[in-house]
């Protein structure tokens, strides 16, 4: 070795101490931020769900079947007790778990044609493929008081069945009958 030339001394780069543990602060923070983007579509996807869920109850419509006796007669009435309006997709009376084809057959059917009466004393609604607005109430069938209806509400008593099945403004579908009177969600009105 000459004295101009210089010893070679092996360099080793300075290493900062949080570089020797595989760590910098770009590192950190790009973890940092994906954190923070996990947290925030989480938030979002609960509020969104939360959002739909407020939606759909805001609208939810809820049709109960009733029967009533007084002094006038006897009457069915269909009232949407929910704050929505109720889209009625099918709606049918039966007669001993059959579809009734026709008003005036059943009640022949339930008192016998010598007891038989018409639309001439008996008023009905068919509310198929109509809209009941929150509060709104239907009168299905009425009838005043005079021996043959007696005779027909004593007989039609558990005879005799009223199906609706109705959806939301949001396509949620719930079918409820008069002898159950209990709104069952449905995937559709079939």
């Amino acid at each position: 070795m000459t004295e101009t030339e210089a010893p070679e001394v092996e360099t080793k780069p300075a290493v900062h101490p949080v570089y020797s543990r595989g760590f910098d602060l770009n590192s950190i923070a790009t973890i940092g931020a994906v954190i923070l983007s996990i947290v925030a579509i989480s938030i979002s996807v609960l509020e969104v769900s939360t959002m739909r869920t407020h939606q759909r109850a805001s609208v939810w419509p809820y049709l109960e079947i009733s029967q009533a006796y007084n002094q006038d007669g006897f009457r069915m009435t269909l009232e949407n007790k929910g704050v929505g309006p109720a889209l009625i997709k099918r709606f049918e009376m039966t007669l001993d778990g059959k579809p009734a084809p026709d008003l005036d057959k059943m009640i022949i059917d339930v008192v016998g044609e010598e007891n038989a009466f018409s639309y001439d004393l008996y008023g009905s609604n068919n509310p198929s493929n109509g809209v009941i607005s929150a509060g709104e109430s239907v009168r299905l069938f009425g009838v005043p008081w005079e021996d043959r209806t007696r005779l027909f509400t004593q007989r039609a008593n558990k005879r005799v069945n009223i199906i609706a099945c109705y959806c939301s403004i949001h396509d949620q579908c719930w079918q409820t009958s008069m002898l159950t009177n209990e709104a069952t969600e449905v995937k559709a009105c079939k």
